[in-house]
């Protein structure tokens, strides 16, 4: 590209329909006009006034210098323009995006995409309480691809399940009274089925309304895991993911959190450092990182994965920074660095039982729940709410069908039981509630089922 000091005007087609002009009309020397079809997710600078310090717009990194979208709109000729000034050191950089013809093409192709992809959010959207059912990676896709929110749809077909089997549940007991509705007398077979999918709505609608957390159907993602799982081979990259997953198990916990990285002289200038690791850096990204390791700056060039012999590595090969270096994020590295990316990779995929569960967790023992919130933010009130409407619907449909049972011929020893435990169960929570409103944390005598669960969650 042109000097881009020159005053006279130089405009070029980057790719896709974004172009670039360096001089006129441009406003400033050394500022660059982006002019697109479409508009870009770039915010423009906000003035400052008396009282309020000036905003930066947006940064944007082009051809190795960094830019201020400085001012844009919509043109005369019907054309999205933006207008770029060298950044100002003076001003934090907090996010930065790319121009490039690479970037440039894509945001093209979705751009294109965009009226098909908003039609089939329009359907996806009716059919919410149906893509609710998807297991939870599956609704974050949704989210994620085409904005509809993965939590509400969890909790939107959850309560549409829990209507449903309610209404069931009630025709069974009925039914068990000897007072068959006409054409729903078979309702009374599958009681067990309505019981449980009662309970797993509950919790559902709590993860999804409360927690914020998608959550699936346990007889819709069962079904769609076993038939992914035999139409798809593992990709190389969920292989050696498997892999890594395998040697942490039989390895266990004691070599990670004992484990240092091998640090190897490089073999040239482009190879400064040589790392071998039991564990991946997912924070470490090629070019954009800058690592810090004994008062040097170095970046990432290249990292593979060495299967062969066991157990599984991973090798980087470290580059010095160049001088003046724009890093999009830093980071301070020591060979010790593998047992906090155990420690992280343990916490973040036992998170996701912490929060879906949370409701369980709630009938814990105080300190128990103390420790979850301490290790994995979890809310001990919430979880505790969640569980108090837990027990209670369990200790009612456990009462009612009970009762009805016990009122005809067919009762019996363990309908008394279940008629005991129930009222057993109802006032407990009854005196959980208590404690609930004065914003204590009191657990409940089923929090010792899930003692020994909870407790291998604590040990990271």
């Amino acid at each position: 590209m042109a000097a881009l000091e020159e005053r006279t005007s130089i405009r070029r087609l980057l790719d896709g329909d974004t172009y670039v002009t360096a001089g006129p009309p441009a406003p400033h020397i050394g500022s660059l006009r982006v002019d697109c079809g479409y508009s870009k997710p770039w915010s423009v600078r906000i003035p400052g006034t008396q009282i309020r310090a000036p905003h930066p717009g947006s940064a944007v990194h082009f051809e190795g210098r960094l830019y201020e979208v400085e001012r844009g709109g919509l043109g005369e000729d019907g054309r999205y323009f933006y207008d770029l000034a060298p950044w100002d050191d003076a001003f934090t950089v907090r996010q930065v995006f790319e121009l490039s013809p690479e970037t440039a093409k894509r945001e093209l192709a979705e751009h294109r995409l965009q009226p098909q992809r908003e039609r089939r959010a329009g359907v996806l959207g009716l059919l919410r309480p149906l893509t609710g059912l998807l297991a939870a990676a599956d609704q974050r896709r949704l989210e994620l691809e085409y904005s509809i929110p993965a939590a509400g749809s969890t909790a939107i077909s959850a309560l549409c399940l829990l209507s449903a089997s309610t209404i069931l549940i009630v025709v069974s007991l009925v039914s068990f009274g000897g007072r068959s509705l006409p054409g729903l007398a078979w309702a009374e077979s599958y009681l067990p089925l309505w019981v449980f999918l009662f309970i797993e709505s509950v919790l559902r609608a709590i993860s999804g309304w409360k927690a914020g957390e998608p959550m699936g159907e346990l007889f819709v993602v069962l079904p769609i895991g076993l038939v992914r799982s035999l139409a798809r081979s593992p990709s190389q990259e969920q292989r050696e993911t498997r892999g890594v997953e395998a040697s942490m198990r039989s390895t266990g916990a004691s070599r990670f959190l004992t484990a240092c990285d091998e640090v190897l002289p490089g073999r040239g200038e482009d190879c400064a450092l040589e790392i071998v690791s039991l564990l991946p850096k997912p924070h470490w990204t090629a070019n954009q990182t800058g690592i810090s390791y004994q008062g040097r700056w170095y970046v990432l060039t290249e990292r593979e994965v060495v299967l062969d012999p066991p157990p599984p590595r991973h090798r980087f090969l470290l580059a010095f920074a160049p001088e003046n270096p724009f890093f999009r994020s830093m980071c301070e590295y020591h060979p010790t660095e593998v047992r906090d990316v155990y420690r992280q990779q343990v916490k973040e995929k036992r998170s996701t039982w912490v929060s879906t569960l949370a409701p369980l967790w709630g009938l814990l023992e105080p300190s128990l729940q103390t420790r979850l919130q301490e290790v994995y933010g979890f809310d001990p009130l919430a979880a505790m709410r969640a569980s108090v409407w837990l027990t209670g619907a369990v200790g009612l449909v456990g009462l009612a069908s009970s009762v009805a049972i016990l009122a005809g011929p067919e009762g019996g020893l363990a309908d008394a039981l279940v008629f005991a435990a129930s009222l057993t169960l109802l006032g407990e929570t009854v005196a959980r509630g208590r404690h609930l409103g004065r914003g204590e944390i009191a657990g409940s005598v089923l929090g010792r089922v899930l003692r020994p669960f909870a407790e291998s969650l604590l040990r990271v």
